[in-house]
């Protein structure tokens, strides 16, 4: 293993790297996690906590930021700085939290994860350390024709009635979400239509200027489609922490959805990948 990429790599025996308000750290990760049913991989620096994830397909980005303020401990010190969390697992150890818990991350003499909750009680934890995943997840730099600034109730009714009608039920317990959803701007303001992978079922609500829709940049006539399953999560994810996000899209390039955090300097995006036509598929993905 070379030399430079052993540093990037969490090592046994350094101490306490991360520690935090239990509940704050379920509810972030949880929102890190949105997109991401494997692993999500946390970078530690001097001035706080980054994500910067791609989903397993490659057709969804998650970018969160924690400022170090918010951290009891955030150590990154000579050994670690990188942690890589399996997400079922973590979100099944802060499943059951007490008001005022707070959640430690520290390496084991032994090469394992261990993670304390101290409280009322004191619950530790051990997993397997999960080697650092060498991915490139690059940021888009695309140039965007509408910007919106919306609540996220609207964007939530939307996809709510998408998933009563166009859920293709598998068994009487389990339900798939297949098809898309396209957000056109329109004289009103901004229509999302939904459809089912078959086209023969959709959906549609109008977010109105002035009432879901508090800012409006670009011309209409402007749409981007995306998988509906990979919006589904995030938006709900995020009604739970806030009623506002911006939208920016361009045809045939990806959509970001900005989530306005009540939490000051925390930022977290979402980037997701287009449907488009086989032509210039491949110039959509090489954004991504």
């Amino acid at each position: 293993m070379s030399e430079e990429i052993e540093k990037k790599l969490v090592v046994r025996g350094d101490d306490v790297c991360i520690a935090m308000d239990a509940e704050m750290f379920r509810d972030m990760f949880s929102l890190a996690a949105s997109l991401i049913l494997s692993e999500v991989q946390v970078q530690i620096r001097d001035d706080g906590l980054y994500v910067q994830q791609m989903d397993e397909s490659r057709v969804g980005m998650t970018i969160m930021f924690i400022p170090k303020p918010y951290f009891k401990i955030l150590k990154k010190g000579q050994i670690i700085k990188e942690l890589r969390l399996a997400v079922v697992e973590v979100k099944g150890i802060l499943s059951r939290l007490t008001h005022g818990d707070v959640v430690q991350f520290t390496v084991t003499d032994n090469g394992k994860l261990k993670i304390v909750i101290q409280g009322k009680r004191i619950r530790e934890f051990e997993l397997p350390l999960i080697e650092e995943e060498s991915v490139e997840r690059r940021i888009p730099k695309v140039p965007m024709a509408i910007r919106i600034k919306t609540t996220m109730e609207g964007v939530v009714t939307a996809i709510e009635d998408a998933k009563k009608l166009i859920t293709k039920k598998k068994t009487k317990k389990e339900g798939n979400l297949l098809g898309t959803v396209t957000l056109l701007t329109c004289p009103m303001g901004l229509k999302i239509t939904s459809k089912s992978e078959d086209e023969m079922s959709s959906s549609s609500t109008t977010l109105n200027s002035g009432w879901d829709l508090m800012q409006f940049q670009g011309e209409i006539g402007h749409d981007v489609t995306i998988a509906i399953s990979y919006l589904t999560d995030v938006v709900t994810a995020i009604s739970k922490v806030t009623n506002m996000a911006q939208l920016e899209f361009s045809k045939n390039l990806p959509l970001h959805l900005i989530a306005e955090m009540p939490l000051k300097g925390v930022t977290l995006e979402f980037w997701f990948a287009p449907r488009i036509m086989e032509t210039v598929q491949k110039s959509a993905a090489e954004v991504m």
